[in-house]
């Protein structure tokens, strides 16, 4: 019997643990951090106990995750900053390009003594994002 994985499943696998340990980092962030952005924030309304419970529950995914990955010789993979920026920019870019006035027509017509000073501020948020630089 062969117990070995194919690379598909390793790629696979990998890319769902991949997952699970951004989310298990974004539960301990959001547990440890309160987030006070400008458009959201995130209180911690859950009891000290209870958070520490999560916490260790959370240091147990991560000692399974190091498991799994040696049992079955799962991959990692490392980014250099820069593509991880280059990533988070364009994700912005099209962000903001669904945003000009002609695009939010789906939701109702965008009122027209707005769409030239709106859209004037979108572009301003694209060059701004451009000018992050790698």
């Amino acid at each position: 019997m062969d117990n070995q994985l194919s690379a598909n499943h390793i790629r696979s696998i990998s890319a769902s643990m991949t997952i699970v340990e951004r989310m298990i980092n974004d539960i301990e962030n959001s547990l440890t951090t309160p987030y006070k952005g400008i458009y959201e924030r995130y209180d911690i309304d859950i009891a000290g106990e209870v958070i520490n419970s999560n916490l260790r529950v959370i240091e147990e995914v991560r000692k399974r995750l190091v498991n799994m990955k040696s049992k079955y010789n799962l991959t990692s993979k490392s980014f250099g900053i820069s593509q991880v920026i280059l990533s988070r920019k364009s994700r912005t870019w099209e962000v903001l390009q669904e945003t000009v006035s002609r695009q939010l027509r789906g939701y109702g017509k965008f009122p027209e003594d707005l769409n030239i000073s709106f859209d004037r501020e979108i572009q301003e948020f694209i060059d701004l994002i451009e000018q992050i630089k790698i």
